[in-house]
C-alpha cells in the first residue's frame, strides 16, 4: 500500500509539464537560476548605466565614464531595481492571471486586482527615481534638479524650474505606462520550465526582437505622446499652479533651444533616457523568462493555452468580480476555439500524457455546469404547483381551520383569506413558518413549567415566548385585516413567483457555452480525434444534455401554465417570470440544436451506446427526427 508521501510524489510527477500552479524546482536548481539571473542583471545594469550617459558625454566620450563614480552609482541603482524584480518573479508574484478577449476586460481585470496596483506602483516609484538619477549630469551633479524654486540673482526674483516639473512628470508617466504595458502585453502566466543551458544563444536570438525593438517602440511612442500632451495640456497648467504656490516667474527648461515646440534637444534627451531604462527593464524580463519563468499566454503561440482555460473554468466565481470575469472569459474562449480553431482542437484530443487528460478535465467541468443548472431548475420546478384553479371559482368550505395540531401548540384561527394557491404565502418562504417556530418554543416553555423544580426558579423564557406569540398573533390579524380591506394587495401577492423560479436560469451564458462547446468538440472529434479520447465520453455527455433538456421542458411547461398575460403592461414580478420562461425556451432550442449536431455526426454509431431508459427513449426521438 502506498504511503501518503508516495501518493503525493506520484501526483506531482503526473501533473502537466506546464501547469499553472507554480512548480518550484529543487533548491539547487532554483539557486543556480537566481545566481545566473542576478549575474545577467548586473551586466545589463552596468551597460544601461553607461549608455544612459550618451546625452551628456557623447558617443566618443563614453570611455570617460567607464569607471566614474556616477556610473557606478547609477549601475548600483539599476542592479538594485533588477534584483528586486527578479525577487518578485522568484517569489512567484502573479498579476493579471489571464489574457482576456479585449483590452477593456484586461483593464478591468487589472483594476480589480490589488497585486496589479502594487506592481504598477512599484514601477512608478522605482522608474521615477531611476529616471531622475539618469537625467542628473555627471558634471553638475544635482544642480537645478533637486529644487522646484530657483533663485536667480540677475533678476532678483524666485522662478519655477520647469525642467524639474518636466522630468518629474515624465518619470511618473513612464513608470505608469511601462507598468500597464507590462501587465497588458506580458501577462505573467508562469511556471518553472526545465533548466536551459544555452543562455547565450537564447539571449542572442531573442534580444533584438524582444528587447531592442520593444524598448524603441515603447520609448518613441511614449515620448511623443508625452511631449505633445505636455506642450498642449500640462505645461501651462502645471507651471501656473507652481507659480501660484511658489513663485512669481518661470524658468524655461531649455531656453537655448528656443520655444517649447522646437525643443527637439530636450525631447531627444528624454527619449534616450527612457529608451535606456526600457532596454534595461526588457533585458531583466528576458533573463527572468529564461531562468525563472515561462510565459503562458492564451494565444496560438503560447506554451499550453488549454491549461490556462481549464484553470479559468475551475475558478469559483462567488468570491470576487475579477474571478467572475475570469470564468466567463474562459468559457467564452472555449466556445470560440471549439468552433474556429482546428489546431487547438487537435492538440486537445492528442493530449493523453496528462492524468487526468485535458479533455477529461474540460468535459467534466462543462458537465458539472450542466448538472448544476439541472439541479437549480429541478428545485424551481418543485415550487411550481401541479394544478392551478381559476380565481372566483373556489368557495370557502369553512370559516375556521386548524393550522397546527393541538399537541404541537396550534390554535383555531379565522380563515379570512380566500383559499388560493398563495394561501400560505408568508409561511412558504425559506425555512419553517414563524408560527411553527413560536409553537415549538411554547411547547418547550410548557415542558419547563411542568418540571419538578420549575417553581423554584423564575421562568423568563416562558414569559418571553408567550409575549412573542401574542405579538405575532396581533401582527397576523392586523395584516390579514389590511389585506381584507384592500384586495389589490392579495392580487399582487399572487403574482410574486418563488425565488427559486427567478434563479432557475442563472448563469445562462455559461450553460449555453458549455453544451455548445461540448457539441462542437464532439462533432470535430469525428475527424480529428485519432485516439478515440472523446468517443468514449459521448454517452456521459448525451445523458447530461438529455437530462437538462427533460428538466427544462418540464419546468417550462409547468411554469408557463401559471402565468396569464392580459394587456400590454405587466408588473415587475410578471416581467421577471416572463424573462425566465423566455430564457428557458431559448435554452431548450439551443440544447436541442446541440444534441442534433451530435446525433447527425454519430448517427451510425449511436446504436451501440448504453443509456438510461428514459434518456434512450428520448434520444431515439432525436435519431428519428421526431423531436
Amino acid at each position: 500500500m502506498l504511503t501518503q508521501l508516495e501518493i503525493t510524489r506520484t501526483k506531482r510527477e503526473n501533473r502537466p509539464k506546464h501547469s499553472l500552479t507554480y512548480r518550484l524546482a529543487s533548491r539547487k536548481t532554483l539557486h543556480e537560476r537566481s545566481l545566473a539571473s542576478l549575474a545577467g542583471v548586473l551586466g545589463f545594469a552596468y551597460i544601461a548605466a553607461l549608455s544612459s550617459q550618451l546625452a551628456h558625454l557623447g558617443l566618443f566620450g563614453l570611455y570617460k565614464g567607464l569607471f566614474s563614480v556616477y556610473t557606478l552609482l547609477l549601475a548600483g541603482a539599476y542592479f538594485g531595481f533588477g534584483a528586486f524584480l527578479v525577487g518578485l518573479r522568484n517569489a512567484r508574484v502573479q498579476v493579471n492571471p489571464r489574457r482576456s478577449p479585449t483590452v477593456f476586460h484586461d483593464l478591468l481585470s487589472i483594476a480589480s486586482d490589488v497585486r496589479s496596483w502594487a506592481l504598477v506602483s512599484f514601477y512608478v516609484i522605482t522608474i521615477s527615481s531611476l529616471h531622475i538619477l539618469i537625467l542628473v549630469p555627471s558634471t553638475t551633479l544635482t544642480r537645478n534638479y533637486n529644487e522646484l524654486v530657483v533663485f536667480i540673482n540677475e533678476k532678483g526674483i524666485e522662478q519655477v524650474n520647469e525642467r524639474y516639473i518636466l522630468t518629474r512628470t515624465f518619470s511618473i508617466f513612464m513608470g505608469l505606462a511601462f507598468g500597464m504595458y507590462h501587465l497588458l502585453l506580458q501577462k505573467d502566466w508562469v511556471s518553472f520550465p526545465d533548466v536551459q543551458l544555452n543562455t547565450i544563444k537564447f539571449v542572442y536570438t531573442n534580444y533584438w526582437n524582444r528587447v531592442i525593438r520593444q524598448a524603441a517602440w515603447f520609448s518613441s511612442r511614449m515620448t511623443a505622446a508625452f511631449w505633445i500632451g505636455y506642450n498642449i495640456l500640462l505645461s501651462r497648467f502645471l507651471v501656473n499652479i507652481a507659480m501660484r504656490l511658489a513663485s512669481e516667474d518661470i524658468l524655461y527648461h531649455a531656453p537655448q533651444y528656443g520655444p517649447r515646440w522646437y525643443s527637439i534637444g530636450l525631447a531627444t534627451r528624454l527619449f534616450l533616457t527612457s529608451f535606456s531604462l526600457a532596454v534595461f527593464l526588457e533585458s531583466v524580463h528576458l533573463l527572468c523568462d529564461h531562468f525563472l519563468v515561462q510565459k503562458m499566454n492564451v494565444t496560438a503561440t503560447s506554451v499550453d493555452p488549454n491549461a490556462c482555460i481549464i484553470t479559468g473554468l475551475k475558478v469559483d466565481r462567488s468570491s470576487s468580480s475579477s474571478e467572475t470575469f475570469l470564468t466567463y472569459h474562459a468559457f467564452q474562449e472555449l466556445s470560440h476555439f471549439a468552433a474556429h480553431q482546428p489546431a487547438r482542437r487537435t492538440d486537445l484530443f492528442s493530449d493523453t500524457a496528462c492524468v487526468p487528460s485535458t479533455w477529461s478535465q474540460l468535459s467534466s467541468r462543462c458537465i458539472a455546469v450542466l448538472d448544476e443548472a439541472a439541479g437549480r431548475i429541478n428545485l424551481a420546478s418543485s415550487t411550481v404547483p401541479a394544478t392551478v384553479a381559476a380565481d372566483g371559482t373556489q368557495t370557502l368550505n369553512s370559516s375556521v381551520r386548524r393550522r397546527l395540531a393541538p399537541g404541537q401548540g396550534g390554535a383555531f384561527e379565522s380563515n379570512i383569506f380566500r383559499p388560493t394557491k398563495h394561501d400560505h404565502f408568508f409561511d412558504s418562504l425559506k425555512g419553517p413558518s414563524t408560527e411553527e417556530l413560536l409553537a415549538k418554543s411554547r411547547m418547550e416553555a410548557d415542558k419547563t413549567l411542568s418540571e419538578k423544580d420549575a417553581a423554584k426558579r423564575p421562568n423568563v423564557a416562558a414569559s418571553r415566548d408567550r409575549l412573542e406569540i401574542v405579538a405575532f398573533r396581533w401582527m397576523n390579524k392586523t395584516i390579514r385585516d389590511l389585506v381584507l380591506r384592500h384586495p389589490e394587495i392579495q392580487k399582487q401577492l399572487k403574482k410574486i413567483p418563488s425565488p427559486h423560479v427567478l434563479h432557475a436560469t442563472d448563469d445562462l451564458h455559461l450553460v449555453m457555452w458549455s453544451f455548445q462547446s461540448l457539441a462542437r468538440l464532439v462533432m470535430a472529434s469525428y475527424k480529428e480525434d485519432r485516439y478515440g479520447v472523446v468517443q468514449k465520453d459521448i454517452p456521459r455527455i448525451l445523458e447530461s444534455m438529455l437530462g437538462l433538456l427533460v428538466t427544462l421542458e418540464a419546468f417550462t411547461w409547468a411554469e408557463g401554465r401559471t402565468v396569464t398575460y392580459e394587456g400590454n403592461s405587466y408588473p415587475a414580478p410578471v416581467n421577471a417570470r416572463k424573462l425566465v420562461i423566455t430564457q428557458s425556451r431559448s435554452l431548450c432550442k439551443a440544447l436541442k440544436t446541440s444534441i442534433y449536431q451530435i446525433v447527425i455526426t454519430f448517427q451510425d454509431q449511436l446504436a451501440d451506446l448504453t443509456l438510461a431508459t428514459a434518456h434512450a427513449d428520448r434520444l431515439r426521438r432525436f435519431i428519428e427526427f421526431h423531436d
